[in-house]
């Protein structure tokens, strides 16, 4: 796998932006992370995306992709499904020049080669900005009448 994808997955595992990624892993947490995937190492307290990333070179092919396995299965979560869905998206992103994608088969991780497209006319077309439908307010919850207000607007 290139530098760079393993430097920004180190960077994911991490959690270095909180707005970014679905969870920030301190000292200890990352530990805890390694020692889930199977694998015995413990945090020196060095800096924490540089001593993921040395480790993430370290591992084999079939650690690596358990590695990556952990990071979008729901068991990592808690089944929490807005930080599933967030690493699912986030990690694809990611892999998308490696070739393939991670997907979960129920809860159970999974990989699929993927086509590439780097055409510049369809990287325009998917920066071209569309309207989103509007969200359902009376789902929300809301206060009586509230909801329904906010429909109607």
């Amino acid at each position: 796998m290139d530098q760079k994808t393993l430097e920004q997955i180190a960077e994911f595992i991490c959690g270095t932006d909180e707005e970014i990624y679905p969870q920030r892993r301190s000292s200890s947490q990352l530990t805890s992370f390694f020692y889930r995937v199977g694998l015995p190492f413990n945090h020196d307290g060095s800096t924490r995306a540089k001593w993921v990333f040395e480790k993430l070179n370290s591992l084999d092919k079939n650690q690596l992709a358990d590695v990556l396995r952990r990071l979008v299965s729901p068991k990592e979560y808690g089944g929490d499904k807005v930080k599933i869905y967030k690493a699912l998206n986030v990690l694809n992103s990611i892999l998308y020049v490696e070739g393939f994608e991670i997907y979960l088969d129920e809860i159970s991780p999974k990989f699929r080669k993927i086509q590439r497209d780097f055409n510049e006319s369809k990287l325009e077309k998917e920066r071209e900005l569309k309207p989103l439908p509007a969200p359902d307010f009376l789902a929300l919850g809301l206060d009586v009448g509230v909801g329904e207000i906010l429909q109607n607007r």
